[in-house]
């Protein structure tokens, strides 16, 4: 069974998607911005991902970029749906990661048939992308970089790459980076200390090796390391 989430914020547009879906065989799920998406991904992977391009909380252009950076969704097959058809807007969809760029009104045929041609590509052993690996030093607080500099952590920041390497690929929510990784109440933590720090560790990464930067904000949700880490 195909596992699809639907982002898109008109709700009778939403559940229209859902129950063709749904009634094509699939394991549909609707929701109405990407928060609602990083929460289902956290949940459970999924084959493809059925995305307006006009939400409230983030643009489906943006959205598509982050789930091609992501390790766990770079794969994953996007159906870009959108009111705007103009060639530019194709062009930015396609840009952004869509495989497919469609206009509503969709006809339930076609959205059929890129489904089904989307899983194929999936399942037909196609390579996984990206080489970089991470290497990350728990006992001595130490990043290796894919170059091989290391990179000296503080307590905090040890403790941050440290939830996250364990959960590569996936979003980490910021209140369980709080408290367990932090040991802080989230209730009455500042988020914007742990956003300083990031923001300093960030930094370090890039002087480091300037080629990638493997920890990124999951809009809405909190932190993820994108790119391969082995835990030593």
């Amino acid at each position: 069974m195909i596992r699809i989430i639907v982002v898109e914020d008109n709700l009778l547009f939403r559940e229209l998607l859902v129950s063709l879906l749904t009634r094509a065989g699939h394991h549909a799920t609707g929701v109405s911005d990407s928060a609602g998406l990083y929460r289902e991904l956290l949940r459970a992977d999924a084959d493809i991902v059925v995305l307006d391009v006009g939400l409230p909380d983030q643009n489906g252009f943006d959205i598509a970029r982050e789930l091609r950076a992501m390790r766990s969704t770079r794969r994953i097959g996007i159906i870009m749906v959108t009111a705007h058809d103009s060639p530019e807007e194709r062009v930015a969809g396609i840009s952004s990661g869509a495989d497919i760029y469609m206009a509503k009104p969709v006809h339930p045929g076609e959205l059929e048939a890129y489904v089904q041609r989307l899983y194929r590509r999936l399942h037909d052993g196609a390579e996984e992308s990206g080489t970089r690996r991470w290497h990350y030093r728990k006992q001595a607080g130490q990043l290796l970089a894919p170059s091989g500099t290391a990179l000296e952590l503080t307590h905090t920041e040890a403790a941050f790459v440290d939830i996250l390497a364990r959960h590569a690929g996936k979003p980490v929510e910021r209140r369980d980076i709080i408290a367990l990784a932090l040991n802080k109440n989230p209730v009455d933590y500042d988020t914007r200390r742990l956003e300083a720090m990031v923001s300093r560790l960030r930094k370090k990464l890039r002087a480091a090796y300037p080629l990638s930067q493997p920890i990124k904000v999951a809009h809405a949700v909190g932190y993820i390391f994108t790119e391969d880490i082995t835990v030593q």
